[in-house]
């Protein structure tokens, strides 16, 4: 896994926030899901065998290691996306393999007092 350092991104409606980047080579011998699993601990500083049985509760690891890979045929999936929620934290997976993790949006003070 590659990692990209944290840059400032606005997403639509959102303030700006610093998202963790990592990259998953698609030649590598690592696994996408491990890749994600990775990048998620590495943001939420646990133990990645900890963070693969949380990531496995929310996404099917399978299904996520052969999302962006290439048709059975051989033809090449275009573009494309996946993105869920852990622990608050969007992550967002792309075809291109790049991974992004946003953390949770600020909460909002409460409303003054009248």
């Amino acid at each position: 896994m590659q990692r990209k350092a944290p840059e400032q991104r606005t997403r639509a409606g959102t303030e700006e926030r610093d998202v963790f980047w990592a990259y998953h080579d698609e030649d590598s011998p690592a696994k996408l899901s491990t890749t994600v699993v990775h990048a998620l601990a590495d943001v939420l500083g646990a133990d990645a065998s900890v963070m693969r049985e949380e990531l496995h509760d929310c996404v099917d690891l399978r299904g996520l290691d052969l999302l962006f890979r290439d048709r059975t045929a051989g033809t090449p999936r275009a573009g494309g996306y996946l993105s869920f929620r852990l622990y608050d934290h969007q992550v967002t997976v792309y075809a291109s393999g790049d991974i992004a993790v946003e953390p949770p949006a600020p909460t909002r003070g409460s409303p003054p007092a009248v």
